[in-house]
C-alpha cells in the first residue's frame, strides 16, 4: 500500500513541475512578444514622427519656388528655400547611409558646401521617396525592420519643382 502513494506523490510532484515549467515557459514567450510589440511601436512612432517633421517643413516652405525635389551630391533630395535672418537658406531632407537626414544650407556664409554624410540624423530608415502628381506629394519611408510610414501633403501655391 505504501508503494501505491509514493507512486501517487512522485505523479502529483511530476505534474506541479510540468506545471511551473509551462507557467515559466508561457511568461518567457510572452515577454518576448511583448518587447517586440513595444519596439515595433516605438519604431512606427518615430518614424511616423519624422514624416510628419517633414511635411509640417513642406507646408511651412509652400511658395512658388520654396519647395523642389533635386539631386544633389549623388542623392534625391527634398530642398526647402527660405530666408533666415536676412540671408538665402536651403534645406535639403535626404536618404544616406541608411537614415534620413537634414542639412541647412546657407550659400551666402561660405563654407563648402552640400556633404551628404554630414546631415543631421532625424531617424534610420532603409528606404525614403517623394513622388508629386500634380499638386499631391506622397512622402514614403521605411525602416530596416519593414516598419512602413506615408505622409501626404498638398501644394497650395503653384508647382515650380
Amino acid at each position: 500500500m505504501k508503494k501505491i502513494h509514493r507512486i501517487d506523490a512522485l505523479f502529483i510532484l511530476l505534474l506541479y513541475a510540468m506545471f511551473a515549467l509551462l507557467s515559466a515557459l508561457s511568461v518567457i514567450i510572452g515577454v518576448q512578444v511583448y518587447k517586440g510589440l513595444v519596439e515595433d511601436s516605438a519604431n512606427r512612432g518615430e518614424l511616423r514622427t519624422a514624416l510628419s517633421y517633414v511635411a509640417n517643413r513642406f507646408r511651412a516652405a509652400d511658395t512658388a519656388s520654396g519647395v523642389t525635389l533635386e539631386r544633389r551630391g549623388g542623392v534625391n533630395a527634398l530642398v526647402f528655400r527660405e530666408q533666415l535672418a536676412g540671408r538665402r537658406a536651403e534645406t535639403l531632407i535626404y536618404c544616406y547611409d541608411g537614415a534620413l537626414r537634414e542639412y541647412l544650407l546657407v550659400p551666402d556664409l561660405g563654407g563648402q558646401g552640400f556633404v551628404p554624410a554630414e546631415g543631421d540624423e532625424l531617424v534610420a530608415v532603409s528606404d525614403f521617396s517623394v513622388t508629386r502628381d500634380a499638386g499631391l506629394y506622397t512622402i514614403f519611408a521605411k525602416t530596416e525592420s519593414g516598419a512602413e510610414a506615408r505622409q501626404q501633403v498638398f501644394r497650395r501655391t503653384t508647382v515650380s519643382g
